[in-house]
């Protein structure tokens, strides 16, 4: 598989609506559209076409890495057309391929349906902003949303560490610049440790799933930097006991008390099928003086109650905002099934919205 008819089937791919394209041998090429994987064409990949289609892409440092570690993260870009994450690996001593299809340009505003509540954080100077939920869930585009609004609406430096880099940022009132791991620094700890002596406004670190990492964005949460960081937890409780824990036993007291101090905000992601679309769903967790009292006195269980008597702050659950989806017409009964957490809880918040 040479590189025009890899750009080839990465266009039609995009041009389908795919998230996905995988390349394996003794497979055809797969998309995943709407969460479901459909072959792209009916002929089967042998190991030379993944093998080519890896020659196609690689450049020497990148084939190296993969020779070295036998995969690598990195990604490709169709100039004017389409970017892509790619994802580099071996399997049954074949190459395998996954790419994982991007926006060109950051999302629009209109189409994410943000709340009021997390469209505010764009405005903030500083603290700690989670960014969880599982796979293709929709982190990663409230993500570019909120750095492309820092970026276009107030002057200051943003420093991203993707891994790999997704939507390209233009400068605003605001410097972006943008380092992917691999190509830009070796590891996401030496990109980061690096980034807090270049005179950052706001960081953004795409992946901050172990301890070291969230150590080092809290402590700069504390010094007055807006840091905003994807974890890939489901909802706020968890990403908050999960933050916890991945601290070493001797400084989980610390974490704790640090965290209550510098967390500004955990918005946690979630899709709903929607006929050929998917809906967003957002909980969000507010700090405040209660969730703080939680975090110091380790009592995390507590944090659902408090994000469901914190409406009017904008907080919500997972359930308030499905049932405002099925109220706003944008969901039905029957397709909201299937994302209900709580069917109580979510019956009476229909009622209370159809008041």
């Amino acid at each position: 598989m040479n590189q025009q008819s890899l750009d080839t089937l990465l266009l039609t791919a995009l041009s389908l609506g795919a998230s996905d394209l995988h390349l394996s041998a003794g497979a055809p090429p797969m998309m995943r559209i709407n969460s479901l994987m459909e072959p792209a064409s009916a002929d089967k990949l042998m190991p030379g076409d993944t093998a080519d289609a890896v020659a196609a892409l690689c450049n020497d440092d990148i084939s190296k890495r993969i020779a070295h570690k036998g995969s690598m993260d990195f990604s490709y870009a169709i100039a004017g057309q389409g970017r892509f994450r790619v994802s580099v690996f071996k399997q049954r001593g074949a190459f395998s391929l996954s790419f994982r299809l991007c926006a060109q340009t950051p999302p629009d505003e209109a189409q994410l349906g943000l709340p009021e509540a997390v469209k505010a954080l764009a405005g903030r100077k500083s603290g700690l902003v989670v960014l969880s939920g599982i796979a293709r869930s929709g982190k990663s585009t409230t993500a570019a949303w909120l750095i492309n609004n820092i970026a276009a609406t107030r002057p200051g430096h943003i420093i991203t560490i993707e891994e790999p880099i997704e939507v390209l940022f233009r400068h605003g009132r605001g410097l972006v610049n943008q380092k992917e791991i691999g190509l830009d620094a070796p590891d996401r700890l030496t990109a980061l440790a690096a980034s807090l002596r270049e005179d950052p406004d706001v960081l953004y670190i795409s992946s901050a799933n172990d301890g070291e990492t969230l150590s080092l964005a809290i402590d700069a949460a504390l010094g007055g930097k807006l840091v905003v960081c994807v974890l890939d937890t489901p909802n706020a409780a968890a990403t908050l006991q999960y933050i916890v824990d991945v601290a070493q036993d001797a400084n989980k007291s610390r974490v704790q008390s640090q965290l209550a101090e510098a967390l500004a905000a955990v918005v946690s992601h979630q899709l709903v099928a929607c006929g050929m679309h998917r809906v967003a769903l957002f909980e969000v967790l507010l700090n405040s003086d209660a969730v703080k009292g939680i975090l110091r006195e380790n009592k995390l269980p507590q944090i659902n109650k408090v994000i469901e008597s914190s409406a009017q702050a904008g907080m919500q659950t997972f359930d308030m905002a499905l049932a405002r989806r099925v109220v706003d017409q944008q969901l039905t009964l029957e397709e909201a099934e299937s994302a209900i957490t709580d069917r109580q809880k979510f019956r009476h918040y229909l009622l209370e919205l159809d008041r």
